[in-house]
């Protein structure tokens, strides 16, 4: 049990690395190769967007907005053209991505992630209210 934060540490320090010092094309040749844990339906936050953007367009679902300008899992890294290239949607809450690794990653290991993003959710709640 102790080993898994540190497999989260590991993966992210190499996205990290992969997604700074190569190329796109390099970037996925990489996290291919790495050993990441495949996800069950159930789990995978990829299945979690598409069926709460169903229930969106329905009029069904609340999710809460991604509060920053910056990629989920590259913390200082912002979005080109300001725009993300993912979307995903994970325990009620839009999760913005900038590349394809970070996007591997978080598919991976999405509740290492979700701590930064629940607390500035409820920080942009907490002033609006206050």
């Amino acid at each position: 049990m102790k080993s898994i934060p540190l497999i989260v540490l590991i993966t992210v320090v190499f996205v990290l690395s992969a997604c700074q010092s190569r190329t796109p094309a390099d970037n996925t040749a990489l996290i291919s190769a790495a050993a990441t844990p495949q996800l069950s339906d159930s789990e995978s936050s990829f299945i979690a967007t598409k069926k709460t953007d169903a229930a969106e367009s329905r009029g069904q679902a609340s999710v809460k907005p991604y509060p920053f300008r910056t990629c989920a899992v590259q913390i200082n890294r912002p979005f080109k053209n300001g725009k993300p290239k993912y979307r995903r949607v994970y325990q009620g809450y839009e999760v913005l991505i900038c590349c394809d690794p970070c996007l591997k990653a978080f598919d991976a290991y999405p509740d290492a992630f979700m701590p930064r993003i629940k607390e500035a959710v409820a920080a942009k709640e907490a002033r609006q209210a206050g």
